[in-house]
């Protein structure tokens, strides 16, 4: 790919965004993409209505805590739908509060203790948990 520099001269892509590499060492970064990427193989992941609870959290000696309030549980994410595909870059956007990194905890496997998650998660067309556990150090 081709690059119009400011004084309009062309200038191939890779040196244009990265000017103070010299042409070997960009080759030697591309190189090691190349070998990094071949050595894990695409992940695409999709989840259906996927829903997240926490814990309710009251302070006891509070107006509102009651003796029933300790097993209630807070619903932080509902209904969500969507995947993940090869070779595309995915954004996660939203206000600060709204649940992205609860979200992608709940994709990694790496809720709170006393968090649950509940719907359809599938990596690879595959439902297994023992393939989860294999599957999410590459994630």
């Amino acid at each position: 790919a081709e690059y119009m520099g400011e004084a309009g001269d062309s200038t191939d892509l890779a040196q244009a965004h990265v000017p103070a590499m010299s042409k070997p060492a960009t080759q030697l970064l591309a190189g090691a993409f190349r070998r990094a990427r071949g050595t894990n193989r695409p992940l695409h992941i999709k989840f259906e209505d996927l829903r997240v609870l926490a814990p309710l959290r009251q302070q006891p000696g509070s107006v509102k805590f009651t003796a029933n309030a300790v097993n209630k549980r807070v619903e932080v994410l509902k209904g969500v739908n969507g995947e993940l595909a090869p070779s595309r870059v995915t954004a996660v956007l939203g206000p600060g509060g709204c649940g992205k990194t609860v979200f992608l905890n709940a994709l990694l496997g790496r809720l709170p203790s006393g968090w649950s998650h509940t719907g359809h998660l599938s990596i690879n067309n595959e439902t297994s948990p023992s393939t989860f556990a294999r599957l999410r150090p590459m994630m």
